[in-house]
């Protein structure tokens, strides 16, 4: 059972196309590091509570908005470990982005009462770059798949 699961992953040999040789690294190693880190930090802000969102909106709304970072996250990961679950990772995706924008919108309002919160909301900012590329990477993907088939 392992060898099949790991046979369909992306770190098994010849499951990246030739020609993403040079993106290799990225799919095997920052794409499933991302994907750990927003699993990690939206379960440690259910655990423990965010701070800055609960601010400005309640706790319920931050434990319900860090188990969507979690479950997005984990979806992500398991999106980009098995290639053939593109699409399953390119929702998630859009989903991430989406709860990452929201939160750089509640940083940026509070960066008028509490100096300093601007410089979050840019490294919060700087964070979905890595998952806006993707997201496009896989539609282009997904545009290519398509026309094969037709």
């Amino acid at each position: 059972m392992f060898k099949r699961l790991f046979a369909a992953s992306i770190w098994a040999s010849g499951n990246i196309r030739p020609e993403d040789w040079r993106f290799r690294g990225i799919f095997r190693v920052v794409l499933p590091v991302g994907n750990l880190i927003f699993l990690y930090f939206g379960v440690v802000g259910f655990a423990r509570g965010v701070g800055s969102v609960t601010d400005v909106t309640n706790a319920t709304y931050a434990a319900f908005w860090s188990g969507a970072i979690a479950l997005t996250g984990l979806a992500c990961l398991v999106g980009v470990a098995f290639p053939k679950l593109g699409k399953l990772e390119l929702g998630a995706k859009l989903v991430l982005i989406g709860l990452v924008a929201s939160y750089v919108a509640v940083l940026t309002a509070r960066s008028f009462e509490i100096p300093g919160s601007q410089a979050t909301a840019g490294l919060m900012s700087a964070l979905i770059v890595l998952p806006i590329w993707r997201v496009l990477d896989l539609g282009f993907q997904l545009r290519k798949q398509k026309r094969v088939i037709e």
